[in-house]
């Protein structure tokens, strides 16, 4: 199926396909419900389209979209994803649009051990951290929170503090404390040399079953708009901050341009197609004991 998508794009692309400004919008129309954060950037070419984006933080609400199959996308943390898509037979995965950018951080560049800060504990973070418990981070204890607002009150309210952050909470929390947070293990760093593997997908787009196999010509256009764009704007920064000045970014759960101007092109931004990146999705979610049946990937 990927195949006939790829090939239907080229069809495409000068036919469904038309410039609003500088953002390329699809000829359909889609309803999407994405996490909020990261993943919500890469959105961010089609908050001037005729497509409808909804924005949650509550994981509950993410993963009963599964089940009531009202939205046509949902993107939402690829362990949770994949089990829902297979226990409720509406979703497939499509693409992974963000990988993990994390790093450990704290306001003594001197840690190297004791209790750290984390949120996402429903997402593959946790699975990484104690995967890499048992070797890189072997001298740290982990603390979940339910918010970055929760870490970040722990760090205006304690002593020395540290926690797991990825590249845009890193930038909010520096931004938001005012002082220098010290970046002590990357843990991508220590992901790789343990896996093998250079990434680690951590949010991904999955589309209704039935769009997937009966729109196909729609379904290709609009991936090739998210595709396109999220290259795009790692590279042409006058497009990029022409389309995110131009937009109204609430839609996508941000109050801040310059949050997603620094942390763009550093945040593992990315749309990949699942089927090509089966490998490594496979092995994060092993790490749950968790398997990707490849009947759910878009092919």
């Amino acid at each position: 199926m990927l195949k006939k998508i790829l090939c239907i794009c080229l069809a495409l692309l000068l036919t469904a396909c038309k410039p609003v400004g500088d953002v390329m919008t699809s000829s359909n129309a889609y309803s999407l419900l994405c996490s909020t954060g990261t993943p919500a950037i890469s959105l961010l070419s089609i908050i001037n389209s005729e497509h409808s984006i909804d924005i949650s933080e509550d994981i509950n609400v993410i993963g009963e979209a599964f089940d009531k199959a009202d939205y046509d996308f949902v993107i939402a943390p690829i362990n949770l994803g994949v089990n829902k898509s297979v226990s409720s037979g509406n979703y497939l995965l499509l693409s992974v649009v963000s990988y993990g950018t994390y790093n450990l951080v704290s306001t003594d560049s001197t840690l190297n051990k004791g209790n750290v800060l984390a949120m996402n504990k429903n997402g593959v973070i946790k699975d990484v951290l104690e995967y890499l418990k048992q070797t890189d981070l072997r001298k740290y204890d982990f603390e979940w929170c339910n918010s970055m607002y929760d870490i970040e009150y722990n760090f205006n309210n304690s002593g020395t503090v540290a926690a797991v952050v990825d590249e845009v909470s890193y930038n909010y929390l520096s931004s938001a404390l005012g002082r220098e947070l010290f970046k002590i293990e990357d843990i991508n760093v220590d992901y790789e040399y343990q896996s093998h593997y250079d990434q680690i997908p951590e949010y991904g787009m999955f589309v209704r079953k039935e769009i997937a196999e009966k729109d196909q010509a729609n379904l290709a256009s609009f991936a090739k708009t998210l595709k396109t764009n999220i290259a795009l704007y790692k590279t042409d920064k006058t497009t990029f901050n022409k389309v995110l000045n131009d937009s109204d970014i609430s839609k996508i759960g941000f109050d801040s341009r310059e949050l997603i101007s620094e942390s763009y092109n550093y945040c593992g931004l990315d749309f990949v197609y699942a089927v090509n990146d089966y490998d490594k999705i496979s092995f994060v979610l092993s790490l749950s004991e968790s398997t990707v049946p490849e009947t759910i990937i878009v092919k």
